[in-house]
């Protein structure tokens, strides 16, 4: 997905949540909210991570390390995570680069974790390891069918 994709589909996933349209990404993004914002539209969830509003780089920092915490390592269990390094840059809010990279990993993510709800029963047979076991009572599991 190339940038410009990333920046249509974000804006295009706001307007139907009424959001207003984003320009500066890099800038707009920097506090973390819209990043927040765009992940419960996403996974439909209300995840809240107590954002600071505050300008100050520390406390935007502070506000990423809170997104890395709650969203990151708790709800997708590291699918994807921020060093600080990454955290300092989109808290500077001047690279676009940066979070487009983070947003189009985000996108990714939400729809291979959406992909995997929709196999049905026989599609998992054929991912799945099977396994089966010798009882007393015979054979249980994929060879017992």
């Amino acid at each position: 997905m190339e940038d410009t994709q990333v920046k249509s589909l974000v804006n295009k996933i706001f307007a139907m949540k009424s959001m207003p349209k984003v320009t500066n990404f890099a800038q707009e993004f920097s506090d973390g909210a819209l990043f927040q914002a765009l992940f419960n539209i996403l996974y439909e969830e209300n995840i809240n991570c107590r954002l600071s509003t505050s300008t100050l780089l520390d406390d935007k920092m502070l506000n990423w390390n809170r997104i890395n915490a709650q969203i990151c390592f708790n709800y997708l269990q590291q699918e994807f995570y921020l060093v600080k390094p990454t955290m300092r840059t989109l808290a500077q809010g001047k690279s676009n680069k940066a979070i487009l990279k983070l947003l189009r990993i985000l996108i990714n993510t939400s729809q291979s974790n959406f992909g995997d709800l929709n196999l049905d029963d026989e599609c998992i047979r054929d991912i799945a390891d099977i396994i089966t076991a010798e009882t007393p009572e015979g054979v249980v599991g994929g060879a017992a069918q």
